[in-house]
């Protein structure tokens, strides 16, 4: 049933304020318009992408920190758990069980991107159980917040935890709005370094904070190219802060913080998940192989069989710059 806002359709109208009032509504996502003779202003439904949207706007035009909009999605969620417990049917414990199967499915995998979609949705199944529109519609607009092509300050914008790629790391990876490029803010501590892992081309990296270097072999070169006599194989690269690299497709490559403050960079490649591309679409192999080890046939390489020699320099790197640990 739509409810038809007459005020907008038939109430006397100043020049250039009402259409300006009902374009305001619509654009907003709070009132849809329909053509014909029975067409008019009429107020939306309640929906995910309308709070989301909204969320959205008010991060970007900074009335709403990272750290707020966390603290709002716990606070809701724990509401969301008690009026869950009380209304929940088998059905949504069946829908439940379901997603904590495909979960750990995807995690023995090793697709971590997977499990964190399929962790999404489990709030959102959590959420449908209290059959409240509001609880629904926040947990879900709060949820699909990283589809953007605008971050206002990538210096500050909120990480989340990812140490499979490397010690103390922090990762957000977004999506690029409408498009088939996706990207990835990176963070990592004072004395600590990625693990090496390689993809196929066309990653831009951006340093934005500390220095470092980063280490570059071709695969073919194996998981050990200085012990194993290919050092005159390996190229190294210097980076700051406005340093712009691309590592090659199937190149080994690790990236390093040698300075005196957090490391954080910007990456941007193809890849969306959303809007793939043709190549991507028939290429059989997917990003999360970055996330698995090589023994187990993915493209990382894990501390424990990384090169002896390459943690022995790192250390000489951080003595030179006078970091200590």
């Amino acid at each position: 049933m739509r409810t038809r806002i007459r005020d907008l359709d038939s109430a006397p109208q100043k020049p250039g304020r009402r259409p300006s009032l009902r374009l305001s509504l619509e654009i907003a996502g709070l009132v849809k318009l329909y053509k014909g003779g029975s067409g008019g202003a009429f107020i939306a439904q309640l929906t995910s992408e309308v709070l989301g949207t909204a969320l959205q706007d008010m991060f970007h035009l900074g009335t709403i920190t990272p750290q707020q909009l966390t603290d709002a999605r716990l606070w809701i969620e724990a509401v969301v758990v008690r009026v869950a417990v009380e209304r929940l049917t088998e059905a949504d414990l069946g829908l439940m069980e379901v997603n904590l199967n495909e979960s750990e499915k995807a995690f023995a995998a090793g697709n971590y991107e997977v499990c964190a979609r399929i962790a999404f949705d489990f709030h959102n199944i959590l959420a449908r159980t209290t059959r409240n529109p509001v609880l629904i519609a926040n947990v879900s607009g709060m949820i699909n917040i990283w589809e953007t092509n605008f971050i206002p300050d990538i210096s500050n914008a909120f990480l989340e935890n990812l140490e499979v790629k490397g010690a103390g790391l922090r990762l957000s990876q977004f999506e690029m709005s409408g498009n088939a490029l996706v990207g990835h803010l990176g963070e990592w501590p004072v004395g600590k370094y990625h693990k090496a892992h390689y993809h196929g081309p066309g990653a831009i990296i951006v340093g934005l904070q500390s220095v470092g270097y980063v280490l570059l072999w071709h695969k073919q070169w194996g998981l050990h190219p200085y012990t194993d006599g290919y050092e005159d194989k390996i190229i190294e690269i210097k980076w700051g802060e406005g340093s712009i690299y691309c590592p090659p497709g199937d190149w080994f490559h690790q990236h390093f913080n040698a300075g005196k403050e957090p490391a954080r960079h910007l990456a941007i490649r193809y890849g969306s998940r959303l809007f793939p591309l043709g190549f991507k679409v028939s290429h059989q192999k997917t990003d999360d192989d970055v996330f698995r080890g090589v023994k187990q046939g993915g493209w990382m390489i894990p501390y424990e069989d990384e090169d002896p020699e390459i943690p022995q320099r790192y250390q000489a790197a951080l003595k030179a710059n006078g970091v200590g640990l």
